[in-house]
């Protein structure tokens, strides 16, 4: 069980983290959601205990996260640079599994790589792979070492739509063998039984789909039901004329 208590994170004085509170258990998946720059992998980064927010708390089974307890419990795929440019394929594989105390077992390497790449030479340099096939890379991870908690920033990103459906399976079955999966996406996956989390941004307004609250520069601004929907449905479309008609009939 991963909880979030009251987080908040600030970048100088500019507050990206507000009052954040949720909890996800075992067998689930919670996807965030929201426009560039809405502080997505900033709150994914608490989550794995990279950044120490301004206020609150993430606890896994009750215990703070800390740097021990990250590393022996979560996964986390995100954009930074995590192979060496002039390593193999095959001797960035024993680097990871090395680092994550894991013992090589070829049989499995061999079936990953081939699940995900098809036939691929295991001595080519990460430096040689398409932008694609090093997003493919990040994926070994998740078929290679196992750990409790899997942390994904943006990780259909880059992918195409066949190694997308291999991704969705492979989530899919980390969440039916107790897995625990956060993931910050643009894109809605289509995994069963699926938690979301819904943060729309636009200027400075703010929405949140769960709660049901909107902030209006950062102060609360309440809202019937009706209205909410009609501020909804214009946040979802930006830069489009909408008729009457149009809102009538998605919103009315």
């Amino acid at each position: 069980m991963l909880n979030v208590s009251h987080l908040s994170f600030a970048r100088g004085n500019k507050l990206v983290l507000k009052d954040i509170n949720l909890s996800i258990g075992n067998s689930e998946v919670l996807v965030i959601k929201g426009s560039n720059g809405i502080g997505k992998s900033t709150f994914l980064s608490c989550m794995a205990g990279f950044l120490e927010p301004l206020e609150g708390r993430v606890e896994y089974f009750s215990k703070s996260i800390d740097p021990t307890i990250s590393a022996k419990n979560f996964i986390f795929v995100g954009e930074e640079n995590f192979a060496y440019e002039d390593l193999s394929i095959l001797d960035n594989i024993y680097y990871w599994l090395s680092l994550n105390c894991v013992t090589p077992n070829q049989e499995s390497i061999h079936k990953s790589i081939g699940y995900l790449f098809g036939r691929i030479d295991m001595n080519k340099k990460f430096h040689q792979l398409s932008y694609g096939q090093k997003r493919k890379m990040r994926m070994l991870l998740l078929l290679l070492i196992n750990k409790p908690v899997w942390i994904l920033d943006d990780p259909f990103n880059g992918l195409d739509g066949e190694t997308i459906s291999k991704l969705i399976k492979i989530i899919s079955m980390k969440k039916a063998l107790d897995g625990i999966i956060i993931m910050a996406t643009h894109m809605t996956p289509q995994i069963k039984d699926v938690k979301e989390s819904h943060v729309l941004e636009l200027s400075n307004i703010k929405m949140n789909l769960d709660s049901r609250e909107v902030y209006v520069d950062d102060k609360n601004v309440e809202l019937t039901l009706k209205q909410f929907e009609i501020l909804k449905y214009f946040m979802e479309n930006p830069n489009f004329v909408i008729s009457r008609e149009q809102i009538m009939d998605r919103v009315w």
